[in-house]
Parts: C-alpha cells; structure tokens; sequence
C-alpha cells in the first residue's frame, strides 16, 4: 500500500520449500533471510473492489451511458454484465495519444446490436479477457453463437480518459474495468 498509489495486489503460489541457511542463530539476532520461491499465474498487479479506486463499476437501466475510463498502463479487458433483455452495446476502436484517446479510426463507432438476453440463459456476460468465455449465460455456458457471429473486438487501451458510451436496451446493463498494472505503485498518468 502506497499513499501514491492505494493497494495493489499480485496472486503467487509456493513452488519450491523455503530457503533457510542462517549463519548465526536466528533468535539472537531477532531476523533471519528467509527466501519464498513464488510465481505469479498472472504476472499483473490489480487493485481490488473493496478500494474506491479499484474496479470501477457503472450501470444503466434503459438507454443512457456509462462512463468507462482506463488509468492504467496495461490494456483493459472490460465485461458487461446484463439482465434478461435485448441491448446494443458499444464496441469502439480508440485513437488518439495516452491521456487523449476518444473513439476514432474505421470503427470509432462501432457497436454490437441486438444482443438478446433470454430468461433461459439467466442473464449473461460479455468478457473481453481471452481467458474466459466471451459471452456466456449465468451458468457458465458458451452462448456466442446467439451473437450470430458478432464478436467484441476492442479493448480499452491504456490511459484512457472517462468516456461516456452509449449504452441502449430493456435490462440492466453493468460495465465491469478491473484495473491491471505492471507495478505495485506508481505509473498513474
């Protein structure tokens, strides 16, 4: 924890026995140079939901927008969690430099409509992490294919402002940002 930076957190796991060789007695000199072998799964520092600063979440019932926002220096891979409804959901791609970037370029604006939410799926997720299903319903279950081969291209990149996007269906819509960094403190723009 940092006042410069909040708290920010890095999973490991033991993969070896601790390394312990002291020289002289422990106990006498009240420390001793105990070395952890860890590893990461994921080698990105994150800050949690109990922090103000940390995943940032915004819904929106109805049409409206939702603020998303980026102040880290690696990519975003947001998710939309959303009720039983029918909804058009912005895909952006982004231009402009760290600090300034807005939707621009041949997809700036890009969305992903009629995406239909049943009863039978009990709501769903839309993820952009690569290590989970892109759309999947409350139950863990692959539901691309009612995208009808429509897929979420863009990620949000780093250091991107807040950004209000147009968000439009009948259900409750939530935008889910987890915040990944490279280090434990610092590099906020």
């Amino acid at each position: 924890e940092s006042d410069m930076s909040g708290t920010r957190q890095l999973d490991v796991l033991m993969y070896d026995v601790p390394e312990f060789h002291p020289a002289i007695d422990p106990h006498k000199n009240q420390h001793g140079l105990l070395i952890l072998k860890l590893r990461g799964g994921n080698p990105f520092w994150y800050e949690t939901a109990a922090t103000a600063s940390g995943w940032h979440e915004d819904s929106v019932a109805g049409d409206g927008t939702v603020t998303v926002t980026n102040p880290t220096d690696r990519i975003m891979h947001h998710k939309w969690i959303l009720t039983v409804g029918t909804y058009t959901l912005p895909d952006h791609q982004w231009v402009g430099a760290p600090g300034a970037r807005t939707p621009g370029g041949a997809f700036g604006s890009r969305t992903i409509a009629d995406i239909e939410v049943t009863s039978a799926n009990g709501g769903a997720v839309v993820d952009l992490d690569r290590e989970n299903l892109m759309f999947r319903d409350g139950n863990d279950t692959n539901i691309l294919a009612q995208l009808a081969g429509k897929i979420f291209a863009f990620p949000i990149p780093p250091y991107t402002p807040a950004t209000d996007l147009a968000v439009t269906g009948d259900g409750m819509a939530r935008l889910v940002m987890p915040r990944r960094w490279s280090r434990p403190w610092g590099m906020a723009e």
